[in-house]
């Protein structure tokens, strides 16, 4: 008799429990840090989404020292960014992401790049969803609120105008992820799915497009469904580290070993 995806997740679930114990406390632990936007306050937003552009098309060691080398001068920086050309601006000033296609403005701004070597473009897309995360802390205390329970296929496309240029939609779904309102399409987790037969239709890209993400989203959230837990941003969150993780660490090929 053939076991159903869900079922076969299930025992996945806990043959990595077994094997790798700190890889269920890890995604025990993302879930418990996982900031809801129905509650959360602009610094709990921003703290989720500053970083996101450090991460699109770099390596993540690199990524992670440079979140690690600006994390300190970015605590409540949204609420300056890109407000007043006195203080911290980016401004691009002609096409492309070098960086003399970027004029810093201000004496912060100045003395921010004066001290670090990130990219100008990477720091204009941080600018980018400040500005956002600005115009809607001034709507509603919990800014983002109103996208829970949005479709992702409305959802993305509305943030990628909001934050500008160069959030893409894989980007931006890595900051619902955080959220807890969507899964990223990192490729173990989509190893993960094809393996329990769960993406159905969907290309054998290495990076999923549009289409493929909100596919697999749908996918993970009727897993969901089926092992009886509900889709609220904790479980989410959980569930998008176990999928990846069951990839990552060799859960599933040690199964098909066996």
């Amino acid at each position: 008799m053939t076991t159903a995806p869900h079922q076969h997740f299930l025992a996945l679930h806990d043959r990595l429990a077994t094997q790798h114990p700190d890889a269920i406390l890890e995604a025990k632990a993302l879930a418990a840090a996982t900031v809801d936007p129905q509650t959360a306050t602009p610094d709990q937003i921003w703290r989720v989404l500053w970083d996101k552009p450090l991460y699109a098309n770099a390596r993540v060691d690199v990524a992670k020292r440079w979140v690690a080398d600006i994390n300190d001068d970015m605590q409540g920086v949204w609420q300056v960014l890109g407000a007043d050309p006195a203080v911290f601006t980016i401004r691009q000033v002609r096409p492309g992401m070098k960086r003399e296609c970027f004029e810093v403005q201000g004496d912060l701004g100045r003395d921010f790049v004066a001290r670090h070597t990130v990219a100008l473009h990477r720091i204009f897309r941080i600018q980018g969803v400040a500005k956002a995360l600005k115009a809607r802390a001034l709507r509603h205390a919990h800014p983002f609120a109103d996208i829970v329970g949005r479709p992702l296929s409305d959802t993305i496309p509305l943030l990628q105008a909001e934050f500008g240029p160069g959030w893409g939609a894989i980007t931006v779904l890595h900051a619902l992820t955080d959220m807890g309102l969507a899964v990223k399409q990192d490729l173990h987790l989509v190893n993960t799915m094809r393996f329990l037969k769960l993406c159905h239709g969907i290309s054998d890209r290495k990076v999923p497009d549009f289409r493929d993400a909100i596919r697999i989203n749908d996918a993970v959230r009727q897993l969901l469904a089926a092992i009886g837990r509900t889709d609220k941003p904790s479980d989410l969150r959980y569930i998008d580290k176990v999928l990846m993780d069951l990839s990552h660490r060799d859960v599933l090929f040690e199964q098909a070993k066996g």
